[in-house]
């Protein structure tokens, strides 16, 4: 969000961009998608690097071995979130 709101643009629109309607709708938009328009292409990827690199700094403490560990535990815990 912060990247979002520090590039000026919209986070609505980024969800647009993103995920579409239906995923607007499920962020709890309700019918205020119809109002807006998706963000540009390129500020989208100006927008998520920027985020890449904020997150970078986040795990740049973990080791090899210990990004390895967390990448399986996500990947597990996306797992049993789809068997749901």
């Amino acid at each position: 969000m912060w990247a979002t709101r520090s590039a000026g643009a919209d986070p609505l629109g980024m969800v647009l961009a993103n995920g579409g309607e239906q995923t607007a709708k499920l962020h709890g938009y309700g019918d205020r998608y119809m109002d807006h328009t998706a963000t540009d292409a390129d500020q989208v990827a100006a927008i998520e690097a920027t985020t890449d690199e904020a997150n970078a700094a986040d795990f740049s403490c973990l080791t090899d071995d210990e990004r390895a560990e967390l990448v399986a535990l996500v990947e597990a815990a996306v797992d049993h979130a789809a068997e749901r």
